[in-house]
């Protein structure tokens, strides 16, 4: 999969979503059981469809920390790629896909073997930003 990702937005305004905790409490009913402890791993929702085939894009906000930045406070260059598998493990999750009962009942594990990044302009020490995930290519 390759993903585009992180741009700036200005501080959220709207309410904020509740996201279910890991123990399962509220959510679907998906989310419900596969956050329960004995639970057996659940099917897989229907495959998500790629940008340009009326996928929604799927974004999560980061606020710019000072363990993020360099000492001019700009976000340090490798740091983008942590932001960016952030918002890709959370699109997962909110598809129904949790990557650790994936890793410990299937045995398998998803595996990035290529990025690619251009960086048109910095985030700052006390941005929120808007990270999403855009699936382009399977």
């Amino acid at each position: 999969m390759m993903f585009e990702s992180v741009k700036e937005e200005k501080p959220l305004s709207r309410k904020r979503e509740r996201v279910p905790d890991r123990a399962g409490e509220g959510g679907t009913p998906h989310e419900q059981v596969a956050g329960k402890a004995n639970a057996a791993l659940t099917p897989a929702p229907a495959p998500l469809p790629l940008a340009g085939e009326g996928f929604k894009p799927f974004s999560i906000p980061v606020r710019i920390y000072y363990e993020d930045t360099d000492v001019g406070g700009v976000v340090y260059y490798a740091n983008y790629l942590r932001f960016i598998e952030r918002a890709r493990t959370e699109w997962l999750r909110a598809a129904g896909f949790e990557l650790d009962a994936i890793q410990r009942d299937l045995k398998a594990v998803f595996v990035v073997r290529r990025v690619e990044a251009d960086y048109h302009s910095p985030a700052l020490l006390g941005n929120l930003i808007s990270v999403s995930a855009e699936p382009v290519e399977v």
